[in-house]
């Protein structure tokens, strides 16, 4: 495997911004209390209340904010582990990179797309745009024959489809009766 170039100018923009956001969000959030407030229906809901999301719901606003301890403490570490390693060639290194960029755009998603729109939103959009693109770059560098080589024979193929299947259909049945429930009874959900 040949480590792709790009990647050597988009990491570095993913750790910074990952980094500005989640000091930011950590920073910002310290006091204060929530806030009660009134959504389009008319129904009472707290807001976070504090930092650069004090708009979002208060579920939403902590786990962004425990989102951005995540992304300081473990994922970015973790992406310049793994970035140090592909650089050398390494398919682990490949892979831990992967799912490191993965967690950038899921985030980076999460906040542009569920966050309530605060200053920070560009640098949302732009986390989210360039971790797409590393990830594209990533998957283009890594041959399939060589992963296929790397996974043991041994590999419990059966238990693990077994466990994606079984997590997969938990998490249907607990979304989708909360929805299902809602549509016959005309009630709404949360």
């Amino acid at each position: 495997m040949r480590p792709n170039k790009t990647l050597s100018i988009l990491v570095p923009c993913i750790a910074v911004l990952a980094s500005i956001c989640a000091v930011i969000g950590i920073f910002s959030s310290f006091g204060g209390v929530p806030v009660s407030a009134f959504d389009l229906n008319g129904d009472s809901l707290l807001l976070f209340g504090r930092g650069i999301y004090a708009s979002d719901a208060l579920l939403n606003g902590a786990g962004f904010f425990g989102t951005d301890f995540v992304t300081m403490l473990v994922v970015l570490p973790l992406l310049f582990f793994s970035w140090k390693r592909y650089k050398t060639g390494s398919l682990h290194g490949a892979l831990l990179l992967s799912g490191a960029i993965l967690f950038f755009l899921y985030n980076g998603a999460s906040l542009a797309f569920a966050a309530a729109y605060n200053d920070l939103f560009l640098l949302y959009t732009a986390l989210m745009s360039i971790s797409l693109f590393a990830f594209i770059n990533l998957m283009g560098s890594i041959q399939v024959d060589e992963v296929a080589a790397a996974v043991s024979p041994t590999m419990p193929h059966k238990r693990i489809a077994i466990f994606l299947f079984v997590s997969g259909s938990v998490v249907l049945l607990l979304w989708g009766s909360e929805i299902v429930g809602s549509l016959v009874s005309r009630v709404k959900p949360f």
